[in-house]
C-alpha cells in the first residue's frame, strides 16, 4: 500500500496544473509503469511462479477495456509509426472497432488487432493496465477457461492502483469510464480534439454496453 500512496501523490502532483492533456496522457504512463513495477516486487519476493512469457497470447482474444487517457496514449504511439506500419494497422483496427461495438466481455473473442503472427504485441510499451495486469499462474487455465489462474494478491494491489489513478484524475474533472480498447484509440486517431475535449470534462466515449461507470 506505501507504493501505492507514493504513486498516487506522484500522480497527484504532475497533473497539479491547468488541463492541459498532453500532460493528462503522458501521466497515465506512470500508472502502466507501477502496474508492472508491483507485479516485479511481488513476484521477487515471494516463491510463486507466473506462466506467461514471451509471444504467449492466450488471452489476446478477450475484450480489454481501457481508460480514456490509455486510448490516447496508445493513438499517440500509433501517429508516430512510420506510414507503411501505420496504415495498415489502422485498416485493421477499424475491422475490429466494428466487430467490437456493442459486444459485451462474454461476447467477444477475437484475436487482438495488435497481435503479430509471432505472438506479440505491437503496443507492448504502452499497452494498457488491463493487459499488464492479466497474469497468470497456469497456460492451462488461459487455454481451458479463458481466465488466468490469478495471483490474488497482486489483483488485489493491482485494483487499488487502478482506483487512486481514477480518483486523482477525477479531481480534475476528467471522466474515467472505460471504453474498449480499439473503439477508443481509432477515435482518437480520426478525431484528434478527442484529448482536448476530455480534458476539459467532456465524456468523449459511449458506455460499454455493461454500463461500466467509474
Amino acid at each position: 500500500m506505501h507504493d501505492i500512496k507514493k504513486y498516487s501523490a506522484k500522480l497527484k502532483k504532475r497533473i497539479r496544473i491547468g488541463k492541459d492533456p498532453r500532460v493528462l496522457v503522458s501521466a497515465i504512463s506512470d500508472f502502466e509503469s507501477e502496474t508492472d513495477s508491483i507485479t516485479r516486487k511481488f513476484l521477487s519476493a515471494s516463491k510463486i511462479r507466473i506462466d506467461c512469457k514471451r509471444g504467449c497470447n492466450h488471452c489476446c482474444n478477450l475484450r480489454v477495456e481501457v481508460l480514456p487517457p490509455e486510448a490516447f496514449l496508445i493513438a499517440n504511439h500509433i501517429k508516430s509509426l512510420p506510414a507503411e506500419r501505420r496504415e495498415p494497422l489502422v485498416s485493421k483496427l477499424r475491422d475490429h472497432a466494428i466487430y467490437a461495438k456493442g459486444k459485451t466481455f462474454f461476447e467477444y473473442n477475437k484475436a487482438c488487432a495488435f497481435l503479430v503472427e509471432n505472438g506479440e504485441c505491437l503496443i507492448y510499451s504502452v499497452r494498457p493496465h488491463k493487459c499488464r495486469s492479466n497474469i497468470s499462474k497456469s497456460i492451462e487455465a488461459c487455454i481451458s477457461t479463458r481466465n488466468a489462474d490469478e495471483v490474488k494478491e497482486i489483483k488485489i494491489y493491482h485494483n487499488q492502483l487502478a482506483a487512486e489513478a481514477v480518483h486523482n484524475y477525477k479531481t480534475k474533472g476528467c471522466v474515467m469510464h472505460p471504453t474498449e480498447l480499439t473503439q477508443g484509440v481509432l477515435a482518437a486517431l480520426d478525431d484528434e480534439t478527442l484529448p482536448e475535449k476530455w480534458a476539459n470534462g467532456a465524456q468523449v466515449y459511449e458506455l460499454l454496453p455493461e454500463r461500466i461507470m467509474l
